[in-house]
């Protein structure tokens, strides 16, 4: 036993052991401190996390979506500029078709030379009949010298030995709201073209294209016929025949004391008849009216409806 006034130093290291840190009233044990560093670093980087990590991720991915979103419309940009150059080439190509399409058709201007045209057309068709000419073509057709000294008084008596082409009648068709012969569906405009709407062109020349109608009728043997309709389809007017209808006419024969002469007989004359139609594409100006007038229209109907 030491005395009560010594100092005893391992007395006191065992004291000192023994002591544990409280905090908060707990004992704070090896075990339960070590836990609770545990747990304060595990809040800890849960903190750290909500505070910067996340916020960071979140920001990083807001950013990966806005350069995807910038590199789409870059892309679509791309796509529409290449969509409006095809376009731009697409109505560069339309409008040069149209341009050419509308070639094809008449205008006024052509309609006031059309009459001098055709019978300019017919009139190419006639021969050389100069009396050199005449006896040549005469002797080519074996035709006896009686017939060859007396031609003129022969022609006259068989009224006309050749065949001359001529016009006969080139009449303009003016038709009116309340004519007979007009088709109800197609309105007449005021210079009295008749507006195609019954889709005898096809629908898609409806409220596009009007004509102007003619009666026609021309004298002429076949060849002089043929050729004229062929020049006809040739004209710049773009032109449509309707209502065709060809004729002989009577012809006189020549004879002698055997019969016919063979090969030598006047020509055979053809009247042709038809209606000749030309088309006309719409000015602006009526296509514009034409556009306001329908606008209106729908405009009422739509009236009348909500009423």
């Amino acid at each position: 036993m030491a005395p009560g006034n010594q100092f005893d130093p391992a007395l006191e290291e065992d004291e000192g052991a023994g002591k544990i840190p409280i905090a908060f009233g707990i004992s704070l044990a090896p075990p339960v401190a070590g836990a609770l560093i545990a747990l304060l670093g595990v809040g800890f980087s849960a903190w750290l996390a909500t505070k910067i990590v996340v916020p960071a991720y979140e920001e990083n991915q807001a950013l990966k979506e806005e350069i995807a979103q910038k590199e789409e419309e870059k892309r679509k940009q791309g796509d529409i500029q290449k969509k409006i150059e095809q376009a731009e080439l697409n109505l560069a190509s339309a409008r040069e078709q149209q341009s050419g399409i509308l070639g094809l058709f008449t205008d006024e201007s052509n309609l006031s030379t059309l009459l001098l045209d055709i019978n300019r057309q017919v009139s190419a068709r006639n021969p050389d009949l100069s009396p050199t000419a005449v006896q040549a073509r005469l002797a080519e057709r074996g035709c006896p010298a009686f017939v060859r000294q007396n031609y003129r008084d022969v022609n006259d008596r068989v009224k006309g030995f050749f065949a001359r082409a001529k016009l006969n009648k080139f009449e303009p068709v003016v038709l009116a709201e309340d004519a007979r012969d007009r088709n109800p569906m197609n309105p007449i405009t005021d210079e009295g073209y008749e507006l195609i709407q019954d889709s005898s062109l096809g629908p898609e020349a409806n409220g596009m294209l009007k004509r102007a109608v003619y009666r026609v009728e021309m004298q002429g043997n076949f060849d002089q016929t043929r050729l004229f309709l062929i020049q006809l389809e040739q004209l710049q007017p773009l032109t449509i025949v309707k209502d065709f209808q060809s004729e002989i006419e009577p012809r006189s024969i020549l004879v002698n004391s055997q019969g016919a002469l063979p090969g030598c007989q006047p020509e055979t004359t053809l009247t042709t008849s038809f209606t000749l139609q030309a088309l006309l594409p719409l000015t602006l100006d009526e296509l514009a009216a034409q556009a306001a007038s329908e606008e209106g229209e729908e405009g009422e109907g739509e009236e009348d409806a909500e009423e």
